[in-house]
């Protein structure tokens, strides 16, 4: 590949997803290196974080090398193990670990995608799988920005040659203004002769039918091939534009009919699963029997297609070896042609595009590779939406994987302290109320949800014989007891995804005239969200039983929070929580 391929709407495509795939994993800065055949190195084309220090580097000996030559995903764990620009890059990212993504398609290694995190993490399979699904988004946005360089240079080239043909048509008919005169002189000589009348207009009528065949067959094949290059740039933007697969499926088989001049078309997905070519789109088709088409690899023209990779040609079906013909779901079509394209991307079969006529079709060389083209571009439309649809799923499952980790988290410090059993889940779900009841963003609630949960996480630093004490701590036991906050902060600081839900665990015991601990904050400088869970927080604690107590009744709760206002609470999340409180249709936990 040559930097002369990239096109800026892959530049920016890539830029994007270099910022994506940093903040997925918690990541500094990322970067897109691709190789240049002209210059023989990696090029950098896009990146977040820090500007690289270099264009780009040569591959050599280090971890990126390795990954380039192997080629499998990497962690260079240590920063001596990277090639010297590299390793500028991931110093002035502050970072002091590199995930390695090779970014490659079927036939070669394309380029490099580079993700730099601070704090060595080990080698996170979890992380590693996330960041390939970038490395072969990276891979289709260079392939697609490949299709577009070529396809602008297709339609250079057919500029080229239309001003070529025009200027062609201009000296023919500077010609034939030429013989007019000379036929006009040779008239002159020949006016009494009717064989010389007779030549000259046979001459003059053969001469001007011929030019005017050859300028209409020019005309129509650069007109043809203009139409074809446009329907394919519509296709390339849909794809680039939409993840709705259905929609793109329609709009190409809306063109294959169109350009290709057949009667219809449809597109038969491969299930994963069944090994089955199941109907997703159609046009053309005079009834709706053909949506239940469902063939086995192997079977029939288009389960052919499919197992051998290669195109089925039909072009008269009478004609077909015995026992091949269509599915039984298109008898009452009247097809007389069938041509199947196997939709290959990556390597990979995931469908079949299959054209119809309902006349006998003898197309051309372009008619064929046309065809192909569109396989092409529809088999890329599927990898895209299958890697979509597989980024989502992953990311989905890794979130369920993290709640469901804070949870148990959470679980266990109730099974450690049996007095408060329960308490953290009832805390979370009245904070959540009060952030709403404040007009909180909905964006932040999952980190104030992830915050509550977590709120007593610094307990696991503080040994049971003062957490679990029956009786009053002493002096010396309270400094120790007082430092849960700053172990909760300890403790989830170096994970990426809690950062954002750090506050409540660290600032949850400050207090609004600034006697609270750990850092002594008062008024604003206490987040809003650690401000919402205190009060939470103590009308849980006194609303609940304990072993040296009962519990409070909700109005001398009520009456005690409100004494506390302007001291240890703010006054107007004081007067929101009351009004919540008061207000018979809040179902409080």
């Amino acid at each position: 590949m040559s930097t002369g391929q990239i096109t800026q709407s892959t530049v920016q495509i890539l830029a994007r997803l270099c910022q994506t795939a940093a903040q997925a994993v918690g990541g500094l800065a990322a970067e897109v290196a691709v190789w240049d055949d002209a210059e023989k190195q990696l090029i950098i084309h896009a990146f977040s974080g820090p500007p690289p220090p270099a264009r780009g580097w040569a591959i050599g000996d280090g971890a990126l090398g390795r990954a380039w030559r192997e080629p499998k995903p990497m962690l260079a764990s240590s920063l001596a193990d990277l090639e010297p620009d590299a390793l500028s890059f991931a110093t002035a990212a502050g970072a002091d670990a590199v995930f390695i993504l090779p970014i490659t398609n079927p036939t070669r290694v394309m380029g490099l995608l580079l993700v730099f995190r601070r704090g060595n993490p080990g080698l996170v399979w979890d992380d590693i799988d996330l960041l390939d699904l970038f490395a072969q988004q990276a891979a289709n946005a260079l392939e697609n920005g490949e299709l577009a360089a070529r396809q602008q240079s297709l339609a250079d080239s057919l500029a080229a040659a239309n001003r070529e043909l025009e200027a062609e048509v201009a000296r023919r008919q500077a010609a034939e203004a030429a013989l007019c005169q000379v036929q006009e002189r040779f008239a002159i000589l020949f006016r009494n002769s009717p064989a010389g009348i007779a030549l000259a207009r046979l001459d003059d009528g053969i001469l001007l039918d011929a030019n005017a065949i050859q300028r209409a067959s020019l005309f129509e094949q650069t007109e043809r091939r203009l139409q074809r290059l446009a329907a394919l740039r519509a296709i390339d933007m849909a794809i680039s534009s939409s993840l709705d697969l259905h929609i793109t499926l329609d709009l190409l088989l809306d063109q294959a009919i169109s350009q290709l001049r057949v009667d219809a078309a449809s597109v038969l997905l491969l299930s994963p699963h069944s090994h089955s070519l199941d109907y997703a789109a159609g046009r053309g088709f005079r009834s709706r029997a053909v949506e239940r088409s469902s063939l086995r690899l192997g079977e029939g023209f288009s389960g052919q297609a499919a197992l051998e990779r290669r195109t089925v040609a039909v072009p008269n079906l009478a004609q077909a070896q015995p026992g091949a013909s269509l599915p039984a779901v298109l008898s009452g079509e009247g097809f007389r042609a069938y041509y199947g394209v196997p939709l290959m991307a990556k390597g990979l079969v995931h469908g079949v595009l299959e054209v119809f006529q309902r006349s006998p079709l003898q197309p051309d060389l372009d008619w064929l590779e046309f065809l192909e083209t569109l396989a092409g571009q529809a088999a890329i439309a599927v990898d895209n939406t299958q890697l979509f649809n597989g980024l989502q799923r992953s990311n989905l499952d890794l979130a369920l994987a993290y709640e469901s980790t804070i949870e148990g988290w959470s679980r266990a410090l109730d099974l450690r302290d049996r007095e408060t059993e329960g308490h953290t889940q009832r805390v979370t779900e009245l904070t959540l109320q009060l952030a709403r009841a404040s007009q909180i963003d909905e964006k932040e609630l999952l980190n104030i949800r992830r915050g509550a949960l977590l709120h007593d996480i610094g307990k696991m630093g503080i040994p049971d014989s003062i957490l679990l004490k029956p009786g009053a701590l002493t002096p010396d036991e309270w400094v120790i007891m007082r430092q849960h906050p700053t172990v909760a902060y300890q403790l989830l600081s170096p994970i990426a995804y809690l950062r954002l839900a750090l506050d409540i665990p660290y600032c949850h015991h400050e207090k609004w005239d600034g006697s609270g601990y750990p850092r002594g904050l008062n008024g604003d400088q206490i987040p809003l969200s650690a401000r919402l869970f205190a009060m939470a927080d103590v009308w849980d604690a006194l609303r609940s039983d304990r072993p040296y107590r009962a519990s409070w009744p909700a109005e001398q709760v009520r009456q005690h929070i409100h004494s506390l206002a302007g001291t240890h609470f703010d006054p107007a999340i004081v007067e929101a929580f009351l009004e919540m409180v008061s207000d018979e249709s809040t179902q409080l936990v």
